[in-house]
């Protein structure tokens, strides 16, 4: 059962402490979206702290959360209140709307608003941008926002160690169904040989989707031994939030993820290349 986001801010004003979760494998929006909500419920007089981690802390005990704000289609509702409504390009967007019925958004609250837009737009590149994602960025650079600050923290920052690993990731690289799907691994070997970090490995996945004549690009990491991250994404006829979905993840029409533990990743990654090839076969099928 989903819920409109008045009776989102009904619940948040009633409320008097709160513990604000992110999601796995944390992202720009996410981490917008939680620190943002933070100094939001915060200013609005609340006690509250935020939380990122990759499952609901035990000290929880395994209890569904109050409240669940989301823009994935893919998303069943699991909380007690539940909004997820995949017209916005961003949750960062859904936080925003919450952030004005609640409290005077200032500078700092702004830019990290605004953090989340540009990412999960690909900095205003993906097909969900449209009229209102761009007066929701405008209203925000109103309140101080610099795009030109967020933009060189997120896409100028890279260590010797991360180009490394991009250049193991490519050596990987294998194009299939006419070059319409690209696809590559990185090892839990390859990551600790290059001094990497689980984060260093989420941007792989544009590269390879930046290939042209790919439809379909995915990347599989293993961030410890075991334990497999894909990163799926399409550019315009394919849903991957479908064969993300089969494989116990989700996410949007162009972008999605699941993670596995237990599994060898050369297993998982010939069952869902093979779902992909699938897929791309039904979405081209002349050219299949």
């Amino acid at each position: 059962m989903f819920h409109s986001l008045d009776q989102v801010v009904e619940r948040l004003k009633q409320g008097r402490r709160f513990l604000v979760i992110g999601h796995i494998g944390p992202d720009g929006d996410d981490v917008s979206c939680v620190a943002s909500l933070v100094m939001i419920l915060r200013k609005a007089g609340k006690t509250t702290e935020g939380c990122i981690a990759d499952r609901v802390p035990d000290f929880l005990g395994g209890e569904p959360p109050d409240i669940t704000i989301d823009h994935h289609k893919t998303n069943a509702g699991f909380g007690a209140i539940n909004f997820c409504d995949s017209s916005y390009a961003a949750a960062a967007m859904i936080a925003q709307e919450i952030g004005e019925r609640l409290v005077e958004l200032d500078s700092a609250l702004a830019e990290l608003l605004l953090l989340g837009i540009a990412t999960d737009t690909g900095f205003f590149r993906y097909t969900s941008v449209n009229e209102r994602v761009f007066e929701s960025a405008a209203a925000l650079v109103r309140q101080g926002a610099n795009i030109g600050r967020i933009a060189e923290a997120v896409l100028e920052h890279r260590t010797l160690s991360e180009i490394q690993l991009h250049k193991d990731m490519l050596e990987t690289l294998k194009l299939s169904v006419g070059g319409k799907l690209a696809s590559a691994h990185v090892t839990a070997d390859v990551i600790e040989r290059n001094g990497c970090r689980d984060e260093d490995t989420f941007g792989l996945v544009s590269e390879l989707r930046a290939i042209g004549g790919v439809e379909v690009a995915i990347v599989f990491v293993e961030w410890a031994r075991g334990t497999v991250n894909a990163s799926l994404r399409s550019k315009n006829r394919v849903d991957v939030s479908q064969i993300a979905l089969r494989f116990g993840g989700g996410g949007h029409v162009p972008a999605a993820g699941f993670s596995q533990s237990g599994v060898d990743i050369a297993d998982l990654m010939a069952d869902v290349l093979a779902d992909a090839e699938r897929t791309l076969g039904k979405a081209f099928p002349r050219e299949g």
